[in-house]
């Protein structure tokens, strides 16, 4: 699918200016350097692959050729090398864009106490990079009415709510939050397409990570 695409939009949009050459490379690292030394010195502009994070210490740094790998933006690679596909952080952070442009730029973001912390260092920084302020990070453990109560205030500014990536149970997660009769009822609730579909899902909103 990934090399049909590729000589797809190199026949419609490259015309004569674009040509695509296609190397056949075994799944691991060994392999992965062989098939970008070949491209490199073919005279490649551009490398697209690999499609697997780990492979990524195998293609060149510093944007020479640039490479577009099939990984999403939490995968660690080198300068040069970028991210072709979308995951849940960019699902909430496409979510709060929508929220910032109504106007609801203080964002609280509720996530799984043992989240992932450079997950969640990116998803506020995408939230500030879309103009939204986080004034809260409210961790949940348990989803017990006495956790949430106790972070009532905390709720009490929010303009919008990110129930983040990584929630054992969302939904549970929201009615705890609105038991607490601290979140305001204008405040939108924002969260990843893994929210379970039901009732409890009235109302809040949702970014579809880019499917291929």
């Amino acid at each position: 699918d990934y090399r049909d695409g590729a000589k797809l939009a190199a026949q419609q949009l490259g015309g004569d200016a674009v040509t695509l050459a296609i190397y056949n490379a075994q799944a691991n690292a060994s392999g992965t350097k062989t098939a970008v030394d070949a491209l490199v010195e073919r005279g490649a502009k551009i490398i697209i692959g690999p499609a697997q994070a780990g492979l990524l210490n195998a293609v060149p740094s510093g944007g020479n050729p640039p490479v577009v790998a099939f990984v999403t933006n939490g995968a660690q690679r080198k300068n040069g090398v970028f991210a072709f596909l979308s995951d849940a952080v960019d699902s909430s952070i496409e979510a709060a864009a929508y929220a910032i442009g109504a106007g609801r730029k203080k964002i609280v973001i509720v996530h799984a106490a043992d989240a992932d912390q450079a997950s969640l260092a990116r998803l506020r920084s995408g939230i500030s990079a879309k103009g939204g302020t986080v004034i809260a990070d409210i961790p949940v453990s348990a989803n017990s009415t006495g956790e949430l109560a106790s972070r009532a205030a905390q709720l009490q500014g929010a303009q919008a709510i990110v129930l983040a990536p990584g929630l054992r149970s969302p939904a549970a997660t929201l009615a705890g939050l609105r038991a607490t009769g601290a979140l305001p009822a204008s405040a939108l609730i924002l969260a990843t397409p893994d929210f379970p579909p039901g009732p409890a899902g009235a109302g809040v909103l949702m970014c579809r990570v880019d499917q291929l």
